[in-house]
């Protein structure tokens, strides 16, 4: 696996920023949910 290879770079960040939205976006709904209540 070559590290400097540009298109492992991006598909790296791609599921990074992937995650950490899908995280926030989990946490949100959870606040949103519990001050719902």
């Amino acid at each position: 696996m070559c590290l400097s290879s540009p298109d492992f770079w991006v598909a790296e960040n791609k599921l990074y920023f992937a995650l950490y939205e899908s995280r926030n976006r989990a946490e949100r709904l959870g606040r949103l949910f519990s001050i719902r209540k």
